[in-house]
């Protein structure tokens, strides 16, 4: 008995192409996502998050993290996406590993979600050195062109 190859790759395709039945709703915040998309989400996940001179320093995290929650440097209890997720701040310059590690100490003891407050800790502090930077792009914009206003009435 042959197999008719053409069929096979057919109902592979329609297998990928449906990949959740679940509908976001009216008010959701979720949009669908093609399955294009999809697959390429798959296939970059095996590819780092972050640059590879940042892995030191997140094991650095993690422990600080662990020995301050756990009173245990070496449990391992945050993940790797966990770290790339931190990772991903400090590789975009927004905050520093010493301010992490300062983050870290000031979590509460008795807080339900330590990892989430740092990593709403972490987004604050990026959105506050955004907002610096657009003051500061803002503040510059208005000195050129107050002085370029000036060096044409003296003209």
């Amino acid at each position: 008995m042959k197999l008719d190859s053409s069929k096979n790759k057919e109902s592979k395709n329609k297998k990928s192409n449906n990949i959740s039945s679940r509908k976001p709703g009216k008010n959701s915040n979720e949009f669908s996502q093609s399955a294009e998309t999809n697959q390429s989400l798959s296939q970059n996940q095996s590819t780092p998050f972050v640059e590879q001179k940042y892995y030191s320093l997140l094991q650095i995290i993690a422990d600080k993290y662990n020995e301050q929650l756990f009173g245990f440097p070496n449990v391992l209890t945050m993940t790797h996406n966990q770290k790339m997720k931190i990772g991903q701040y400090l590789a975009s310059g927004y905050v520093t590993s010493a301010e992490v590690l300062n983050m870290i100490e000031r979590i509460p003891k008795d807080s339900t979600s330590p990892l989430a407050y740092l990593l709403k800790s972490l987004e604050n502090l990026k959105q506050e050195r955004l907002y610096e930077q657009k003051s500061i792009a803002h503040l510059n914009a208005e000195n050129y062109y107050n002085m370029k206003k000036e060096g044409e009435e003296n003209v």
